[in-house]
């Protein structure tokens, strides 16, 4: 065994069989009221699930119905949305730049530089660096349709934490579809995680989200985040990853937190009880 102590999901598509159910709610009925689609578009969307679904499940037994999965279900579910021209990662603005909506090229430029090529040791004959080669991509698909939720059951009962986080606003992993596969995740604690209220998630004392955990499981919901995270909310980000990587030190956090303002509440009472006592005289 390797030495893991925790593993972190973001956005991630784990289980296709659940999520791609959730395509249509989030393309028409996301929680930022925006209407992607047409409502007849959105009822074929709802009436294409249930084959898509059917064909996904073929995918995990049969390797040759995985590629007609694919294509199917992204045709009929993803592809009304993206046709909207919003941002598949963000449902809150457009794909003002193709394929990924997403300016990326500060990023290529320095990656080109020569000097950034000789640090890295890259091949001065490799090809020049992109953010998305769609080729490479399609390489690398062949298991898009599989469904992985089944390798987190035996690392939970082992003791290994798990934080399944998705940003709220993102479209082509949504929310609403990592949670169900959470809720639907076959372990000793199903039922209790199943039953279990979904709580403010505070960063400086501001609703930042949504946190549900039971034992070593966590799946959180992050308001105003699309796709990356970090991205949209660095902060709320980087509280999120120490909660999960440093949570001994959170808890002293707290702990002080708690104290200092029990001293403060002591100092206020003691402060009150001196000018009472000075009125009287």
């Amino acid at each position: 065994h390797i030495n893991l102590q925790g593993f972190g999901i973001g956005n991630g598509l784990t289980d296709p069989e659940v999520q791609y159910k959730y395509y249509p709610n989030m393309a028409y009925n996301n929680t930022y009221g925006v209407k992607a689609v047409a409502y007849p578009v959105y009822l074929a969307m709802k009436a294409a699930v249930t084959p898509c679904i059917a064909m996904i499940s073929s995918c995990q037994t049969n390797k040759v119905a995985c590629l007609a999965a694919q294509t199917f279900c992204n045709a009929a579910l993803v592809a009304p949305y993206a046709a909207s021209g919003l941002n598949v990662y963000d449902v809150r603005s457009k794909c003002e730049h193709p394929p990924m909506c997403y300016d990326f090229s500060h990023v290529e430029k320095f990656l080109r530089l020569e000097s950034t090529i000789k640090k890295l040791h890259v091949s001065p004959k490799s090809a020049k660096w992109q953010s998305c080669n769609m080729e490479v991509h399609a390489g690398f698909s062949f298991d898009w349709m599989k469904n992985f939720q089944q390798l987190v059951p035996p690392m939970l009962e082992a003791g290994i934490r798990g934080l399944v986080y998705a940003g709220d606003a993102d479209f082509i992993v949504n929310w609403m579809g990592c949670k169900a596969w959470t809720l639907a995740l076959p372990w000793s604690k199903h039922e209790e995680f199943a039953a279990a209220e979904d709580r403010d998630w505070l960063v400086d004392g501001k609703k930042a989200g949504k946190l549900r955990q039971v034992g070593p499981f966590s799946f959180q919901q992050v308001y105003e985040a699309g796709h990356m995270v970090p991205l949209d909310q660095p902060k709320n980000a980087l509280a999120l990853l120490k909660a999960f990587t440093l949570p001994n030190e959170q808890e002293d956090e707290r702990k002080q937190s708690r104290s200092e303002a029990e001293q403060e509440l002591m100092d206020m009472k003691a402060l009150i009880k001196e000018e009472s006592v000075t009125s009287i005289m």
